[in-house]
């Protein structure tokens, strides 16, 4: 058992290593699940924003990433990924929250595919806060979210709003910006 759970983190972990290789083409890699390739993209996205100073007052500040909702898999993977991989040179947490109000602390929130109903409330929330809105939802861009994972041919792909994602005092890298498809609400 303990040989499988190496295997499945190490498969994990280089996923991560290599999304930067990888992702101009999307993933289409059959071993890897469709939550580790989103956790490896979510790790990565948080090294391709600038972010206010402000954030980072400390240099013991930690990175935050949130996901809304109950997602133990993709929770998991995050959480492993945390103790081995720094963004930007801070520790990374990964926390799990009820609802978007609780996303102060957090620099990236992931908010799945069955939080669609709550797209109005996230986004009396957010009001061009200095967090990366991220999300697997249909239409998400259009709904006012900033990145959206979607499929194609079996790949997961970036698409992403980089108006909004400037209008919240972030700036996307001319390098996530070449990888992802550009999309405006």
């Amino acid at each position: 058992m303990r040989k499988i759970k190496h295997h499945h983190v190490f498969r994990t972990l280089m996923i991560g290593m290599f999304i930067n290789v990888l992702s101009p083409l999307g993933f289409a890699i059959e071993s890897a699940k469709e939550h580790e390739i989103k956790a490896a993209y979510l790790f990565n996205l948080g090294s391709y924003i600038s972010w206010p100073e402000a954030l980072f007052a400390n240099e013991s500040d930690n990175f935050t990433i949130c996901i809304v909702g109950q997602h133990p898999a993709l929770v998991a993977t995050l959480r492993f990924i945390a103790l081995k991989r720094k963004i930007n040179g801070h520790s990374s947490v990964v926390q799990t929250l009820e609802r978007i109000e609780e996303a102060d602390v957090c620099q990236i929130v992931f908010i799945p595919r069955d939080q669609e109903m709550n797209m109005t409330d996230i986004n009396t929330w957010h009001q061009k806060k200095p967090v990366l809105l991220v999300s697997d939802m249909d239409r998400f861009i259009r709904l006012g979210g900033m990145i959206e994972f979607y499929m194609l041919n079996n790949r997961v792909r970036l698409a992403m709003d980089p108006e909004s994602i400037s209008d919240s005092g972030l700036k996307p890298s001319s390098q996530l910006m070449r990888v992802a498809q550009l999309r405006s609400r």
